[in-house]
């Protein structure tokens, strides 16, 4: 299976990651990961490099978690250019300001071509950045998948889709 890169902006951003149910859900369901520090303001040409590394050997998902101006996503996908999926997640900066509602409209802000998933924010965002990681790896792995449905629904916090339909309007629909 493949491997999911995680990337985050800054060193300051492990304690959080370590915090959340990402590794928890990745471990747990067997889904080799990687997790790097690596700014994209800071360390331009490592990211560069690290990316298309990355991308020619076996990772397939990127999961970049970033504060402040959170370029990292978008650095992420401009230079995978649109091979694989970038999952963002925006982080509280240190200082506290905007409560990560700065890095989170940098992220949903991409220019159309650069396509990032955002996640959402914090320990929250990071929980469903690794959830959206192995429903795409669900999309290959048949055997991935059943063990993917067995852990949603052993968390029981299924999706109600398709409970109820109703045709509200249909004025315009031929």
């Amino acid at each position: 299976m493949e491997t999911v890169q995680v990337i985050l902006g800054s060193e300051s951003d492990l304690e959080i990651l370590k915090s959340s149910d990402l590794p928890k859900i990745l471990e747990g369901l067997e889904v080799s990961w990687e997790c790097h520090v690596i700014s994209a303001h800071r360390n331009a040409d490592d990211l560069h490099d690290h990316c298309q590394q990355a991308v020619a050997t076996d990772s397939k998902i990127f999961i970049a978690a970033a504060g402040m101006a959170a370029a990292l996503p978008g650095a992420i996908a401009a230079i995978t250019k649109g091979q694989v999926p970038v999952i963002g997640v925006a982080l509280e900066s240190s200082d506290g300001f905007l409560s990560g509602m700065d890095a989170l409209l940098s992220m949903v802000r991409m220019p159309p071509g650069v396509p990032v998933i955002t996640a959402g924010i914090g320990k929250p965002g990071l929980k469903n950045a690794a959830l959206i990681a192995c429903q795409i790896l669900a999309l290959t792995s048949p055997t991935f998948q059943l063990t993917f449905q067995k852990l949603l629904a052993a968390s029981g916090k299924k999706p109600r889709i398709g409970i109820k339909s109703e045709v509200v309007s249909q004025k315009g629909v031929k």
